[in-house]
């Protein structure tokens, strides 16, 4: 069954036959708003928008210029991205965050605490679990490497994990 032959499908085949006359017919992507498309709306170069939505920057930008580049933004629902930041500023304000199990009690203690510190310096925790397996923690370790995660934070280490650990250290990510 297509999605032209599902329940209501009449009303959709009418709606896009209707569009195509009126020549309306809007083009769907899975991609969010870009710097691009907040430029083209707000009629300035996209380095404007970089620096007009940047708090560090804005004062770079004309007043009126950073609320057009803000109105813009908002209208069309653009958010940063959080990767291609982190990937131009060399940090992705996460930290990870690997304990041994969820369902101890002290995970929850652990984890709001490592959080609540965090969000006071505008990072936030990724949360992974090892459930004691060595192998595990190496590999969840690696990924919050390769996540350019700024620190890793270890609660469920051994002493056979050290040359894993050690691994990360001699990569320059700070781990504790």
């Amino acid at each position: 069954m297509t999605s032209l032959d599902a329940p209501g499908a009449e009303h959709n085949r009418k709606r896009l036959e209707t569009d195509a006359a009126t020549a309306t017919l809007a083009v769907v992507t899975a991609s969010p708003p870009t710097l691009r498309d907040v430029a083209e709306l707000a009629g300035v170069h996209v380095s404007t928008v970089s620096r007009a939505l940047d708090p560090a920057q804005a004062d770079r930008v004309a007043s009126e210029t950073v609320a057009r580049v803000r109105e813009a933004a908002a209208r069309i629902g653009y958010s940063p991205d959080l990767v291609a930041a982190g990937l131009k500023r060399g940090r992705t304000r996460s930290v990870g965050v690997v304990v041994a199990d969820f369902e101890n009690p002290f995970t929850g203690q652990l984890s709001r605490g490592v959080g609540s510190v965090l969000a006071e310096h505008d990072h936030v925790a990724l949360l992974a679990e090892t459930e004691e397996d060595g192998g595990r923690l190496a590999r969840v370790v690696r990924h919050f490497v390769q996540r350019r995660a700024d620190a890793i934070v270890v609660s469920a280490a051994h002493v056979t994990d050290g040359p894993a650990l050690l691994e990360v250290r001699a990569l320059g990510t700070p781990i504790v």
